[in-house]
């Protein structure tokens, strides 16, 4: 670890939505397995050093992690080589398939790569979702904190068991003074601030039993773009540029949405939303799962809507048909990491969603009207009405980080804006404000696309499609690499 502690729809929609609950599986099963192994092999470590594990210190084999023992002393902050070593002894077999942009796995010797991890697999946990944490489960401290760099975390430890008044006992490596060592936590609240002082940022469970990812050379994840006529949609085959680097995997599509969830299109005759199932083309390849809405929005792990008439707000239970309502009347809804949020008609403002329920008392509204906002891992952003300003929402209160922009993206990668007087797109730092805090990374874009590792641009005109090569390639066209020719619209899902 970076950081050491010290101790209601439309009658049309609505007959789309009806249908069967989804059903348990064995992965539930295979989950309280390796939760219980996990539980067991770090309560075994309790009282080890750095040099644990007799002698060879601790780290996840394969991956970036190092060992937590050099030369018979403690290497550096290691919380999250024990948690990865931990994670790999019970089985959890994929914690260096996931390629960020800049080339380092997902899990690493830093506590925030769990955090990294949970959203690439979609088994992020965040407050207000009304998760219960599991044996097994890693929990992540004080991620993104005003302060601290955007992806920064101060301490990861496994969740070894629950109290009977629900809160959770905990085993973490380098804690306590001097080198560190194993130690346990027990009886800490599920969210909030925990003993000592460090705040809960997540929960995040080891992907068992679902399909392990194949790296590829850009990283691992799904770029979509869909044709200039919106007749086809496709997907990048992670190498190369040009048509031969995309795969055709569907026909016409008014909108894409794509996430941690998956990827989601719109059909241009009913207005369906409909599922890719992540494998093949064609119709075959799709399934429709709900009818019209004016609006969707992915994030969390999952798919929202906004009714034809914008009278209610939907969440999908993920099988065909399947849908609850969650919020009445908005204009808009914008979810990604940090969960849902939408604007209220009547007066402006941005809310958002507890998480569990429906109904007034499952919002809270945290500020008043802008021109837009965005989600990401940890923050909402908002532009002010007039766009004059860009301003962050940590869960606590706003702060004005930036000055004038056109519009902004947010995602797990972070917080971009375009300039209104040369409309070049600029990233934000994660901490400060003003123009020390943002940095030119490209030129003017038709439009952008942010997922938890990649930044794609749409370029004005010609519409070519490139990713950001990331931090320190500087703000030319060198800094971002083509790989497609043209598309009327991106998306990318990790």
């Amino acid at each position: 670890m970076p950081g050491k502690r010290t101790r209601s729809l439309s009658l049309a929609f609505a007959a789309v939505l009806a249908g069967p609950a989804l059903v348990a599986t064995t992965a539930g099963t295979a989950q309280a397995s390796t939760g219980a192994s996990i539980a067991g092999i770090a309560a075994g470590q309790v009282g080890q050093g750095p040099c644990g594990n007799n002698g060879n210190g601790y780290a996840a084999a394969g991956t970036a992690q190092s060992s937590s023992c050099a030369n018979g002393t403690v290497a550096h902050g290691w919380c999250a080589d024990f948690a990865g070593w931990v994670w790999q002894q019970a089985g959890v077999t994929d914690l260096s398939t996931d390629l960020t942009y800049d080339g380092n796995y997902t899990v690493d010797n830093g506590a925030s790569s769990f955090y990294n991890y949970g959203t690439k697999h979609g088994t992020l946990h965040l407050p207000g979702s009304g998760y219960t944490p599991q044996p097994g489960d890693a929990v992540v401290y004080n991620y993104g904190t005003a302060g601290n760099p955007a992806n920064w975390a101060s301490h990861v430890a496994l969740v070894t068991g629950l109290e009977a008044n629900g809160n959770v006992d905990t085993v973490g490596g380098n804690t306590g003074g001097g080198d560190g060592s194993v130690g346990t936590d027990t009886n800490e609240p599920v969210w909030g601030s925990v003993s000592w002082g460090d705040g809960i940022s997540a929960y995040i469970t080891p992907a068992t039993g679902q399909p392990q990812p194949t790296p590829n050379p850009v990283t691992q994840r799904h770029i979509y773009a869909l044709a200039p006529n919106k007749s086809a949609v496709s997907v990048y085959n992670n190498s190369g540029s040009g048509p031969g680097a995309w795969t055709v995997i569907g026909g016409a599509a008014v909108d894409l949405y794509a996430g941690d969830a998956g990827l989601f299109a719109t059909n241009p005759n009913d207005g369906s939303i409909n599922e890719y199932n992540g494998a093949g083309t064609g119709p075959a390849a799709w399934t429709k799962i709900g009818g019209p809405g004016a609006q969707f929005a992915v994030g969390g792990g999952h798919l929202y809507g906004l009714t034809p008439d914008k009278s209610a707000v939907m969440m999908w239970d993920g099988s065909p048909g399947a849908w609850h309502q969650v919020g009445g009347a908005a204009t808009a809804i914008y979810a990604g990491g940090f969960g849902l949020f939408a604007t209220n008609p009547n007066d402006g403002s941005i809310n958002r969603y507890s998480g569990t329920g429906s109904g007034p008392a499952a919002w809270t509204k945290i500020g008043g009207p802008g021109a837009q906002f965005a989600v990401g891992a940890n923050a909402l952003y908002g532009l002010g009405p007039d766009k004059s300003y860009v301003a962050k929402w940590d869960g606590t209160g706003w702060s004005t980080i930036g000055g004038a922009a056109t519009a902004i993206y947010a995602g797990g990668l972070g917080l971009f804006a375009t300039n209104p007087n040369d409309g070049s797109i600029n990233e934000y730092s994660g901490t400060g404000s003003g123009p020390g805090a943002w940095t030119k990374i490209g030129g003017p874009g038709a439009a952008y696309a942010v997922g938890s590792s990649t930044l794609l641009g749409l370029a004005t005109g010609d519409t070519a499609v490139s990713v950001w090569k990331g931090p320190g390639t500087g703000s030319g066209p060198d800094a971002w690499n083509p790989i497609g020719n043209n598309a009327s619209e991106i998306a990318v899902s990790g």
